[in-house]
């Protein structure tokens, strides 16, 4: 995995051997959710994994921003089928 995500541009922070619902999990930083995306469907393509859950995680700045960000949208956005 690491290899992959280094092609992504990214670096893996860290892995562990989970107990429960899921073996295992990975821990990696890239660009972008584009780059996230393309390990993830790399990797289950090829079958090196089955049964992905992929979770974005954000510092309270980049959330910050994104509420912001939502915030402005809101204000703008008509939910389809309101007069």
């Amino acid at each position: 995995m690491a290899k992959l995500i280094a092609k992504a541009g990214g670096h893996l922070i860290d892995y562990y051997v989970l107990f429960g619902e899921y073996d295992w999990m990975v821990i990696y930083e890239v660009p972008s959710g584009k780059e996230a995306a393309a390990i993830v469907l790399t990797a289950m393509g090829a079958g090196a994994v089955t049964g992905t859950k992929t979770t974005l995680a954000m510092t309270t700045i980049d959330a910050k921003a994104a509420f912001e960000t939502g915030a402005a949208l809101a204000a703008a956005y008509q939910t389809p089928g309101a007069a």
